[in-house]
């Protein structure tokens, strides 16, 4: 019902008026602009029907804690049993409409924002999922990675678009003031990856291991790693493997899905089980302090070399930034987002040829 009420009030009324539909027919009917916001409120109402059923079963479980009347303790048995296989049921329930209305609506004609905040939400409805019942939420995944491939598949298309214009326009004159890719605004999501691997080849090279060790070795690098490795080895999410209760920090005043989709939650990894540097918790400052010995490195190299680029090159530059930031979403289809890079690189090398 509340699947149903939420559609109704996103689709346009005077295309469907009269007409009874099915919940698949009407998100085959909803709007590219409507996508985004509908799937939103999808995940609010469920998530306030979640909230509902979990605070039943903490109130039982108190209960249980604290009563001294022995001759409820079967009742308190039956109902705990009765509410442990519930949670999946509900589950089931929920993740089918989400699958069905990411099966059914045109997620892949979305703009490039659009369809990375829809991809935010599943991310989130899947932590929430795990948490709720420990529930991997596959399926669900499993039409997200498809509809992902379907939309890259296009957006390549239309970079290769992209580049061909550039070159039909070029004037082979070098773009200047550009010494790292780290000054573009594409590389911001993976500009410390970058960094940490210019310093340890820098210091690889000089034989100054030390340096190395020291990065490596620091507290937030280590805390990180054990992240990585307890989600390698339980494929959960990290929410639920660290403790940190989104049934407890909103409960029903709030939801998961009320935070604005800023920069640091579109780099949330998206279709992966698997953690990486910016899936744990830690502060800013933290990450800052662990990188000073990083910066001076890349400032000495960049003083040193000059990227020789024209506005294709860096065209195509801006691009690749861009499918790396896809990657760290989109982590199942990272080897064909990778095959997909290396055709721009290709083209521009064999137009230039």
């Amino acid at each position: 019902t509340s699947a149903f009420n939420v559609l109704k009030e996103n689709l346009d009324q005077t295309a469907i008026a009269d007409q009874k539909l099915l919940f698949e027919q009407m998100c085959e009917n909803l709007s590219l602009e409507q996508i985004t916001n509908c799937i939103t409120q999808l995940s609010k109402s469920f998530w306030r029907i979640l909230v509902c059923y979990y605070q039943v079963k903490m109130w039982h479980h108190n209960y249980k804690l604290y009563s001294q009347d022995d001759d409820n303790a079967f009742n308190d048995e039956y109902f705990q049993e009765k509410l442990k296989k519930g949670e999946l049921r509900i589950w089931t329930d929920v993740q089918a409409k989400i699958t069905i209305f990411i099966n059914s609506t045109k997620l892949s004609h979305l703009k490039y924002e659009s369809f990375i905040q829809v991809l935010s939400v599943v991310q989130r409805m899947k932590k929430v999922g795990y948490e709720f019942c420990e529930d991997n939420s596959q399926k669900m995944l499993d039409a997200m990675k498809n509809k992902s491939i379907e939309f890259f598949q296009r957006y390549h298309a239309a970079c290769l678009d992209e580049i061909n214009l550039f070159l039909d326009h070029e004037v082979w004159i070098q773009v200047h003031n550009l010494t790292s890719v780290t000054q573009l605004q594409e590389f911001k999501s993976t500009k410390r990856a970058i960094r940490r691997y210019s310093t340890e080849r820098k210091d690889g090279d000089s034989g100054n291991s030390a340096a190395v060790l020291s990065v490596n070795n620091s507290p937030t690098k280590r805390i990180r790693d054990d992240c990585s490795v307890n989600s390698e080895q339980d494929g959960s999410s990290l929410y639920g493997s660290s403790g940190y209760s989104w049934f407890i920090r909103f409960l029903e005043k709030n939801s998961p899905f009320e935070i604005p989709f800023d920069q640091k939650m579109l780099e949330e990894d998206i279709l992966a089980g698997l953690a990486d540097e910016t899936s744990c918790y830690y502060s800013e400052e933290s990450s800052d302090n662990d990188n000073e010995n990083v910066i001076h490195v890349e400032n000495k190299t960049n003083q040193t070399s000059v990227m020789t680029v024209n506005n294709t090159s860096l065209n195509i530059l801006r691009i690749i930034g861009r499918y790396l930031g896809i990657m760290k979403l989109l982590y199942s289809i990272a080897p064909f987002i990778i095959y997909s890079l290396t055709e721009l690189i290709d083209f521009y090398i064999y137009a230039v040829y």
